[in-house]
């Protein structure tokens, strides 16, 4: 926000990575991707001479700052991925963890339907839908003396009277409505219906 404001200019959008700071993105391993986001030149230093085994990087006059490092980026970034194609994705969280390098698994949707601590943390729960029980996940945000609503999903038209009668519409009428609305969604050709108090009109859907 900032450089657009002072400077005039949009950063392009990155994806995982950041804009003003390299090494910080997504990094292929054998089996999946690890992300590692490198804060400053202490942990630069840090992940090349204790992880990667190769303490010469730390001086490469390339990637000697945070500064060098972003204006060679794909450099560095290639660096850093020949050295975790190597790895499982699994493995080195814990060992850049013990050396302090922010890391983690990149994990697919399925990885996170999947994950330990939505169960861990009873954050599932069962709702019912028109084609059975599903589960589905509370909103991020608890709070600590109430739970977040997670009511049925209604189906299709299922409240649909109540809420015309709530607008004051007479039954009779809301019935009338109810029966052009199914008509016109069942009708070949297609119908739009407007629907005016005390009147229902119908036509035909122009088609290209």
């Amino acid at each position: 926000m900032y450089v657009q404001m002072y400077a005039g200019r949009q950063i392009p959008r990155m994806g995982l990575s950041h804009a003003t700071i390299a090494p910080y993105d997504s990094y292929p391993t054998d089996d999946g991707q690890v992300l590692i986001g490198i804060q400053n030149d202490s942990g630069w230093r840090t992940l090349v001479s204790e992880i990667f085994r190769q303490p010469e990087l730390a001086q490469d006059s390339r990637f000697r700052t945070n500064v060098l490092r972003v204006k060679h980026r794909a450099e560095c970034d290639a660096t850093v991925a020949a050295q975790t194609a190597e790895w499982s994705a699994v493995d080195p969280e814990a060992k850049l963890d013990e050396v302090g390098i922010p890391a983690a698994q990149v994990n697919q949707v399925a990885d996170l339907i999947s994950h330990t601590q939505l169960r861990a943390r009873n954050r599932w729960r069962t709702v019912g839908t028109e084609n059975g029980p599903v589960e589905a996940l509370l909103p991020p945000i608890a709070f600590r003396d109430i739970e977040a609503a997670m009511g049925d999903v209604p189906a299709l038209g299922e409240h649909t009277a109540a809420i015309l009668r709530e607008t004051g519409l007479e039954n009779e009428t809301i019935q009338r409505l109810l029966r052009a609305s199914e008509s016109a969604r069942t009708s070949t050709p297609q119908f739009a219906v407007s629907y005016e108090i005390g009147e229902v009109n119908s036509m035909p859907l122009q088609t290209p």
